[in-house]
């Protein structure tokens, strides 16, 4: 299969039927006419496409569709739906993974990542993890792996908490991907704590934990709460406390300078409760 360029092929076909048939256009009758052009354009077979339609011409399973995606980029040209339907059907997982490579334009990675997250394709996970733990990775990059392990953490989480040692600062890009596991872990909520604790991002990481909806950390969110010395971060952590089943501190309970005045209210009710159940 060789490259063609899709749209310059389309925009032929339009300046041709418009040519031979000689009409004017204005206004609104130019975009009724694109579309009934690009209807008929997707159906008709083509010399330039050794004869095929074009969603016939991109579904060749001999192609090398990682080389063809580099040549869109060296060449250009946009990356055609056709070319992407084709790569998603013949199953080129292989050759577009090659492509997960930092050393590689951005364009053509993310490129390269769409079309495997279309085919909801695992193979290129541990390439995706490599870039997210390589600080010198582009941040659009970073980005798009962070927005197709979202839906795939509980997939990742053993590759990432296996690269994390003890002393390591807790990092937001995996603090979001582990977020959204569905699988408890210790390892993950002890990382997600630190984070709280340690990044100086407090709404960042009561995000996280409110994501990763698990009511055991209450007692640390609450504990945390005692010491904060920001009035800011204490009302995102109420509401940390509050999305995750927990009674929030009172703003009268706090004087906004880091000292807690009194016990938090959910405490004493849990004091309580245990008291009566004796």
């Amino acid at each position: 299969m060789k490259l063609v360029d899709m749209n310059g092929l389309f925009e032929s076909y339009v300046k041709k039927y418009i040519a031979d048939n000689k009409i004017t256009l204005n206004g609104g009758e130019t975009e009724e006419l694109i579309v009934r052009l690009y209807e008929e354009f997707e159906k008709k077979k083509f010399i330039e496409l050794d004869g095929k339609t074009p969603s016939e011409y991109f579904e060749d399973d001999t192609a090398d569709y990682g080389k063809l995606l580099k040549e869109h980029f060296d060449k250009g040209l946009e990356i055609s739906e056709y070319f992407i339907d084709g790569a998603v059907k013949c199953g080129k997982e292989k050759d577009l993974t090659l492509l997960i490579d930092g050393s590689f334009n951005e364009d053509i990675v993310i490129a390269a990542i769409d079309i495997l997250d279309k085919k909801n394709s695992k193979m290129p996970f541990n390439r995706y993890i490599d870039l997210l733990f390589d600080k010198s990775t582009d941040g659009c990059i970073v980005d798009r792996i962070v927005e197709v392990l979202d839906y795939s953490a509980d997939d990742v989480s053993e590759n990432i908490l296996s690269r994390i040692s003890d002393g390591d600062k807790p990092d937001g890009v995996f603090a979001e991907i582990l977020s959204h596991c569905v699988n408890k872990d210790e390892m993950i909520k002890n990382y997600l704590i630190k984070g709280l604790e340690t990044c100086d991002s407090v709404p960042e990481y009561c995000s996280y934990l409110i994501n990763y909806d698990d009511e055991s950390v209450l007692p640390e969110l609450i504990e945390y709460a005692k010491v904060v010395g920001d009035k800011n971060d204490f009302k995102e952590l109420n509401m940390a406390i509050e999305a995750l089943g927990g009674e929030a501190v009172k703003d009268e309970e706090y004087d906004f300078n880091g000292s807690y005045l009194t016990l938090n209210v959910s405490l004493e009710k849990k004091g309580n409760g245990d008291k009566n159940k004796g």
